[in-house]
């Protein structure tokens, strides 16, 4: 029987090589396919940590990009509010001085129209009280003259 055994193992050796090679051959396979397979995490790894790397550079540039441009439009928002002012502050200034020129011109024209009125009634006073001084001392004459007739005619008499 134990002929039988050994001559069963020398065949299957035949067939499969001897068991301490096989043995030896399955254990670098094992090993070979353990390192490939370490190498393969490791490089998933490396390549996960590349990723990740370059996805946090991107997103800082990203930012400092979007504060840049948030900052130049900051910038430029506020150069143009300071341009609007002062635009506005000289049309304003603008429309204050041409309404007190307005204004001016409105008390000159008021005041010489008032200055011609004032003219012209003090003109009619005057005028007036000429008429009627004359009449009064006509008047006055008149009767000078007829008491002067009435007492030279008495006289006469």
């Amino acid at each position: 029987a134990t002929r039988e055994k050994q001559s069963e193992k020398k065949a299957i050796e035949r067939k499969r090589g001897p068991a301490t090679t096989s043995s030896k051959r399955s254990s670098a396979e094992d090993e070979l396919l353990r390192a490939v397979e370490e190498e393969r995490k490791r490089g998933e790894q490396d390549m996960k940590k590349a990723i990740e790397d370059k996805r946090k550079e991107t997103n800082e540039a990203i930012k400092e990009a979007i504060d840049e441009e948030r900052e130049k439009t900051k910038e430029a928002i506020k150069a143009a509010i300071e341009e609007e002012r002062k635009e506005t502050k000289e049309v304003v200034k603008a429309a204050i001085d041409k309404g007190r020129e307005k204004i001016k011109e409105a008390v000159k024209a008021a005041i010489d129209e008032e200055r011609e009125k004032t003219k012209e009634a003090v003109k009619a006073a005057i005028e007036e009280e000429r008429k009627e001084t004359k009449e009064v001392v006509k008047a006055a004459i008149d009767e000078g003259r007829e008491k002067t007739k009435g007492v030279v005619k008495a006289a006469i008499d």
